[in-house]
């Protein structure tokens, strides 16, 4: 068997990069906004970019207290005993990917429209609100965020299979003294 990283090891890391990047989003936004990876992919899927993440703005700070709160509740939630963990993560895992993936695919599926028309007619209030989520940012932090998730889940399933045969064991041990005492 090869090397494998713990779901729990996977959700820290993830809840850590939210702290961060809320951190990055209250000073310095533009850092997120210009990496290679936002460009590329909004490139690629034909995802315009937006100007909103040049300079902190109301957003931005809505998005850093967002963020921070999802990372430091997703930490504390990482750090319970793992039955426990388990527990909240196995019902958790399922809504945030159905949720990550319908928002990728809408932004994929309908971002290819003329986004300087699209954004002024959602700020006049006169088009669908929604086509103000279309662009490169948000879909490649929506596309990362999925793919992450995803790979949350796998790995949960790994542990949870480990864990249930840790308890079966354990059951059985315990069985058997009972046994060897009478």
């Amino acid at each position: 068997m090869g090397f494998r990283i713990s779901s729990y090891t996977l959700i820290k890391a993830v809840s850590l990069a939210h702290i961060t990047a809320a951190y990055l989003f209250l000073y310095r936004p533009t850092v997120l906004a210009e990496q290679n990876i936002v460009v590329i992919l909004g490139e690629s899927m034909h995802v315009p970019t937006s100007p909103a993440f040049s300079k902190p703005t109301e957003i931005t700070a809505l998005a850093s207290i967002f963020l921070a709160f999802l990372g430091v509740s997703d930490l504390i939630a990482a750090s319970l005993p793992e039955r426990s963990c388990l527990e909240y993560w196995s019902n958790v895992l399922p809504f945030r990917l159905i949720m990550l993936f319908v928002g990728t695919g809408y932004i994929y599926l309908t971002g290819s429209d003329d986004t300087t028309t699209t954004t002024l007619r959602a700020l006049k209030g006169s088009s669908n609100p929604l086509d103000l989520f279309k662009n490169s940012f948000i879909f490649t932090f929506m596309f990362m965020e999925t793919l992450h998730w995803f790979w949350v889940f796998v790995a949960m399933k790994e542990d949870r299979r480990e864990w249930m045969i840790r308890e079966a064991t354990a059951q059985l041990r315990e069985e058997e003294e009972r046994k060897f005492r009478m």
